[in-house]
C-alpha cells in the first residue's frame, strides 16, 4: 500500500488562490532559511504536491517564481 507523506493539507478553490499561497510561501521559505526556496526540504516537498495535485496551475506559478 502506497502512502503520500507530504506536510500539505489545503485545498485550493481557484488559480488566484493558490498562485497568491504559493508565491508567499516561497517568500517566507527564502527569509527563514536564507537560500533558494527550491532546494530546502519543505520547497522540494511543495514542488511534489503542487506537481502531483495541481499540475497545470504549478505550469502557470512556477513560471513567474
Amino acid at each position: 500500500m502506497k502512502k503520500d507523506f507530504h506536510q500539505y493539507m489545503v485545498h485550493f478553490d481557484d488559480f488566484a488562490e493558490f498562485d497568491h499561497t504559493i508565491k508567499q510561501f516561497c517568500r517566507k521559505m527564502e527569509r527563514a532559511s536564507g537560500l533558494n526556496w527550491r532546494i530546502t526540504p519543505a520547497g522540494i516537498d511543495m514542488i511534489k504536491f503542487c506537481e502531483k495535485y495541481y499540475p497545470n496551475w504549478w505550469k502557470i506559478t512556477i513560471k513567474q517564481l
